[in-house]
C-alpha cells in the first residue's frame, strides 16, 4: 500500500485511495478497506481537516463492528481518534477512547502505557479533574522513566506541577516545575523550558506574588525570542506590560509597550488567540491614556471575534455558537453587575450631594461667598462623574448589541454553509428536468433537506428528510446525515440497505448505545430512480411515499413506521417497493412541516388529507411551486409558522 502514502499531490492519493477502496468492496476485503479509511484519516489529518478525520476513524468503527473483524483492529483506531477528539476539545470522547485504548493494550500486550497514561494525565487536567490527573501521572511515571525519555518525563512533570495547582499545593507546584525547569534548560529543551517558566509565573500571579513575577516574566521574553515564536513573545510582553500597569510601573510599562507594537500577530495565529492580542492591547492603551490606539485595538478585537471564517467546518460552526452564546449570558450578567454598580455610584452621588447641600445651608451664614465657591466646584465634580457614568452604560450597551450581532451573524453564515451542503438547483435540473420544489426553514437554519446523486446515466437518488428539531440542532443532524449518505452511497445501491447503514452510522457517531448521549435522529424518503426504465425503487423511515396523475391521488405507498437512528435497533431493516410510472405520473416527496402548519379561519392544521387534495388539483398547474408557496401562506395568514418545510414533486 505505499502508493496510499499521504504526498502534496492530493490528486494523485485519491487517485490510489479510491481505486483501492472499490477493490476492497468488490472482493469484501474489509480489513484491507479499514486500512484504507485509515489512511483517508491519516490524510485529512495533516490536512487540518479533523471534522473529516474522525468521520473516516468512525466508518472504520463501524465496518469493524458490522463485518466482526478481530477486536485488536479497534486498536489504532482508538488511540489516533483520542488525540484529534483531544485537538477538538472533545474532552469525554476523548477520555473513552484512551479507556478503550488502554483495554486493548493490556489485553493483547501492544502499544505504549506509558504514553496512553501521560495523555490521560494531561487530558484530567484540561478537566480540572486534579484526583484522577494524579492517578494516571503515578501510573505513568514508572513507564517514563524505563524508556529514559527526558522530554517525556518533563511534560509528566509538568501534568504533576498542574495537579498541585488545581490542588491550591502551590509550594509543591513550584517544586515541581522548578525540577522540570532545571531538566529542560539542561538538556536544551528550550520550548518546554519555556513552558515551565510560563506555568511558574501562573502560579506566582495566582498567590498574588506579583512583584516576583516580573523576573520570571523578562527571562521567559529572552527564551521565547530564541525560539523565535513571535506570536508567543508578543502575549507574552503583553502580559507583563499589563502587570507592570497593576504594579503601578508605567515607564517599565510604555516601555514595554513600544517593543511589543513592532511584533504582528502573524497570519498562522489563530483568531481566538488575536482576540486575546487585541483585547489586551485595548485595555492597555485604555490604561495609559492612549484613547485612539485604544479604539483601534478594540476594533480589531471585535473584527477577529467575527464568526465565520470560510476553514470552519460545520461542527466548528456549531461549537462557536454555544460558545458565543455563552459569552453572550456571561457578557449580560457582567453587564448587569456593572448597571448596578454604577447606578450605585449615581446614588452614592446623590446622596453625598444632598448632604453637601445641607452642609452649605449650615455654613452659608458663616462663611458665604468661600462656600459658594466650594458648592460650585462640587457640583461641576459630580456633574462630570455622572457625565462618565452614563458615557460608560452606553458603551457597555454598544458591546451588548455587537455580541448579539455576532451570534446572528454565526448562524447566517451557518445557512450559506448549509446551503451549500445541499444538492444546487442546477443539478436537480439536470437530473429531473421536470421537478418543483418547495424549501422554507423556519429558522434562519433548517432541520429539513433534500438530497441527490447522480449514480450512473440513467439511475440517480433523491431523498427528502426530516431531522429531530429546527434552528441550529436541526441543521447539525442535517450536515451530518448528508455527509453519510454522500459517504454511504459509494458502498451500495440498495435503498433498503443504504437507510440500514444510515441507521448504524448515525448512532455509532452520536453515541446513541450508551446513556446520556443525544437520542437524535431523521424521518426519510428515499428513491432510487431510474430514468431509461421509469422504474422507481422506493424504502421510507416515517415518511410516505405519494403518486399523483390526472384523476388525483393515484396510489401512496407505506413507509416503515420507525425513524434512522434514536432509538431505532442497529438490526432494523426498511421495507423496499418497486413501482413503475404511467405517463403523466407525479411523485411526491414531503416532510410534515406543511401539513402540520396552523392557520385557515379556525387555526387547524392543513392535515396531511387537504395537502393531497391541493396536490390532486395542482398536477396540470405550470408553476407547481408558487401554487404551494401562496396557498400555505394564504393559510398560516399572521400565525408563525412552526416548523422546517420540504416538498419535493417531479415527473419523468
Amino acid at each position: 500500500m505505499h502508493e496510499l502514502a499521504v504526498e502534496n499531490d492530493s490528486a494523485k492519493f485519491f487517485e490510489f485511495a479510491i481505486s483501492y477502496k472499490f477493490k476492497a468492496i468488490s472482493e469484501k476485503n474489509y480489513s484491507l478497506l479499514c486500512c484504507i479509511y485509515g489512511k483517508y484519516a491519516v490524510y485529512y489529518f495533516i490536512h487540518n481537516n479533523l471534522e473529516m478525520a474522525l468521520s473516516c476513524y468512525d466508518s472504520s468503527l463501524a465496518l469493524i463492528k458490522k463485518e466482526k473483524l478481530p477486536e485488536y483492529n479497534y486498536y489504532s483506531v482508538y488511540q489516533n481518534r483520542s488525540v484529534i477528539k483531544n485537538q477538538t476539545e472533545d474532552y469525554s470522547g476523548a477520555l473513552e477512547d484512551y479507556k478503550n485504548t488502554e483495554a486493548l493494550i493490556l489485553k493483547y500486550k501492544i502499544g505504549d502505557l506509558g504514553s496512553l497514561y501521560s495523555g490521560m494525565a494531561a487530558l484530567y487536567v484540561l478537566g480540572f479533574d486534579a484526583e484522577n490527573a494524579k492517578t494516571y501521572v503515578y501510573k505513568a511515571m514508572p513507564f517514563v522513566k524505563v524508556s529514559k525519555n527526558v522530554q517525556r518525563y518533563i511534560k509528566l512533570l509538568k501534568s504533576l506541577s498542574s495537579v498541585y495547582y488545581l490542588e491550591s499545593e502551590f509550594k509543591r507546584c513550584d517544586s515541581v516545575i522548578e525540577i522540570a525547569s532545571k531538566l529542560s534548560k539542561e538538556n536544551n529543551l528550550m520550548v518546554d523550558y519555556a513552558e515551565c517558566l510560563y506555568e511558574f509565573a501562573n502560579s506566582l500571579k495566582t498567590q498574588k506574588r506579583f512583584s516576583e513575577v516580573k523576573p520570571v516574566f523578562t527571562e521567559l521574553i529572552e527564551v521565547i525570542s530564541g525560539i523565535g515564536d513571535t506570536d508567543w513573545e508578543l502575549q507574552v510582553m503583553l502580559d507583563l506590560t499589563r502587570l507592570n500597569l497593576q504594579l503601578g510601573d508605567k515607564p517599565s510599562a510604555k516601555k514595554l509597550l513600544l517593543l511589543a507594537e513592532n511584533i504582528s500577530p502573524s497570519e498562522a495565529m489563530p483568531d481566538i488567540e488575536k482576540i486575546d492580542i487585541y483585547r489586551n492591547l485595548a485595555i492597555i492603551y485604555d490604561n495609559l491614556g492612549l484613547y485612539k490606539k485604544a479604539t483601534d485595538a478594540f476594533k480589531e478585537h471585535m473584527k477577529f471575534s467575527e464568526i465565520g471564517k470560510t476553514t470552519r467546518s460545520i461542527a466548528e460552526l456549531s461549537k462557536l455558537t454555544n460558545v458565543y452564546a455563552r459569552k453572550q449570558d456571561s457578557v449580560n450578567t457582567a453587564l448587569e453587575k456593572e448597571f448596578v454598580e454604577l447606578a450605585n455610584i449615581r446614588e452614592q452621588e446623590k446622596a453625598d450631594y444632598q448632604l453637601k447641600q445641607q452642609r452649605i445651608i449650615i455654613i452659608v451664614s458663616i462663611i458665604g461667598f468661600i462656600i459658594v465657591i466650594g458648592f460650585s466646584v462640587s457640583l461641576l465634580k459630580a456633574n462630570r462623574n455622572k457625565e462618565k457614568a452614563n458615557k460608560e452604560i452606553s458603551f457597555q450597551k454598544g458591546l451588548l448589541t455587537e455580541k448579539n450581532k455576532e451570534i446572528t451573524d454565526s448562524i447566517t453564515y451557518a445557512k450559506r454553509i448549509q446551503q451549500s451542503l445541499l444538492p444546487p438547483i442546477e443539478l436537480l435540473e439536470i437530473l429531473l428536468p421536470k421537478h418543483f420544489l418547495v424549501y422554507m426553514p423556519k429558522d434562519i437554519v433548517s432541520g429539513d433537506f433534500f438530497w441527490a446523486k447522480k449514480l450512473n446515466a440513467n439511475e440517480v437518488f433523491v431523498a427528502v428528510a426530516d431531522c429531530t428539531g429546527h434552528g441550529v440542532p436541526g441543521a447539525m443532524m442535517s450536515a451530518l446525515s448528508i455527509q453519510n449518505l454522500n459517504e454511504l452511497s459509494t458502498q451500495t445501491r440498495s435503498v433498503s440497505e443504504l437507510l440500514s447503514l444510515l441507521n448504524i452510522n448515525l448512532k455509532n457517531t452520536l453515541n446513541q448505545d450508551q446513556e446520556g448521549f443525544s437520542k437524535d435522529g431523521l424521518d426519510i424518503c428515499l428513491c432510487k430512480i431510474n430514468t431509461k426504465e421509469r422504474k422507481i425503487t422506493y424504502s421510507g423511515a416515517n415518511r410516505s411515499l405519494q403518486i399523483f396523475n390526472e384523476k388525483g391521488l393515484k396510489q401512496e405507498i407505506k413507509a416503515t413506521k420507525t425513524g434512522i437512528a434514536g432509538h431505532t435497533l442497529d438490526s432494523q431493516i426498511y421495507t423496499e417497493h418497486e413501482v413503475v410510472l404511467g405517463e403523466g405520473d407525479m411523485v411526491v416527496m414531503s416532510t410534515d412541516g406543511f401539513a402540520d402548519q396552523f392557520g385557515g379561519t379556525e387555526n387547524k392544521k392543513i392535515t396531511t388529507k387537504r395537502f393531497k387534495e391541493w396536490m390532486s388539483e395542482i398536477v396540470f398547474i405550470t408553476d407547481k411551486k408558487a401554487e404551494l408557496e401562496q396557498r400555505f401562506k394564504a393559510w398560516k395568514g399572521s400565525k408563525d409558522q412552526i416548523d422546517d418545510v420540504c416538498v419535493l414533486g417531479f415527473k419523468l
